[in-house]
């Protein structure tokens, strides 16, 4: 994907308005914090629920899909989500960017 200047596409400020700020960032790396696999599904859908409901999830979901470290769930996807729209962008068959993907 064409290297871009994330922050002119994302409104200035918006994490201090996510719904995950102050949250233990453990739960929204669910394969990678050495949890087990119930606890990681566990923390998956406990990170999918913050990301439901809130208001700078696009922010967060485009930070995801563009930005180098972008492993764990961000704005209501999994990294498994944004590397296949990813994939569907380089074949020049991008889907709507959204949280609601189905895996």
């Amino acid at each position: 994907m064409a290297d871009i200047n994330i922050d002119e596409y994302v409104t200035p400020g918006w994490f201090e308005h996510a719904n995950c700020k102050g949250i233990d960032t453990e739960i929204f790396f669910p394969l990678f914090n050495g949890s087990s696999t119930m606890d990681s599904r566990m923390n998956k859908k406990r990170a999918l629920a913050y990301c439901a409901s809130c208001i700078v999830r696009e922010n967060c979901l485009f930070r995801g899909m563009y930005s180098p470290s972008d492993t764990g769930i961000m704005g209501g996807s999994t990294f498994v989500q944004r590397s296949r729209e990813r994939r569907l962008i380089r074949e020049g068959k991008p889907r709507e960017i959204t949280a609601h993907w189905k895996e």
